[in-house]
């Protein structure tokens, strides 16, 4: 005699089943996660903060924001490094260790401009976003090594400056303020 099997248990074991071709879909379908322009936030920071709904009043408004960076790194964040190939002949050994200093300097300026008539209940808005500025890095290496019984030695210094400007960023909002709540 066959065992039946309970229809509240098939359709649990169903579910499961399901959920779990969906899950597998799901994630043969994903693809990997990679960052635009190098890891850049595509947002400016601070652009959509607490007061983005914060209504302007009908006109132009214009604002300038100053940014400006500096940053290191030495021997210990670059990590040095020891090279060896011995597959050669004649073998090649050769340790590096280096350093960057680099800094950013750069004006984001903002045109936004707010319409009188209120679009779906809300304060419209247009702008645009520009980008000037300047950025400088240096990166010092020190490379000693030997190829063979032949040591060598020297320290290598790449610099470059690169001052220009970024990508116009245009922006459309639409603010919903409900006034003033006092709360007693």
């Amino acid at each position: 005699m066959a065992k039946q099997i309970p229809c509240a248990s098939w359709k649990s074991s169903a579910r499961r089943a399901a959920a779990g071709a969906a899950g597998v879909a799901i994630a043969a379908a994903s693809q990997v996660a990679l960052a635009d322009e190098g890891g850049v936030s595509f947002w400016i920071p601070g652009q959509f903060g607490s007061l983005a709904a914060t209504p302007l009043g009908p006109g132009w408004t214009v604002s300038e924001t100053y940014y400006h960076w500096v940053g290191s790194a030495g021997a210990d964040v670059a990590a040095a490094r020891l090279i060896t190939i011995g597959r050669f002949d004649p073998t090649l050994s050769a340790l590096a260790s280096g350093s960057l200093n680099a800094s950013v300097d750069f004006v984001v300026g903002n045109a936004t401009y707010a319409f009188a008539t209120p679009v779906l209940g809300a304060e419209a808005t247009i702008g645009m976003v520009a980008v000037y500025g300047r950025t400088d890095a240096t990166v010092s290496a020190n490379i000693v090594g030997t190829l063979g019984p032949v040591p060598f030695a020297g320290p290598v210094t790449i610099d470059q400056a690169v001052t220009g400007f970024g990508d116009l960023y245009p922006m459309a909002t639409l603010r919903w303020n409900k006034g003033v709540r006092r709360e007693c």
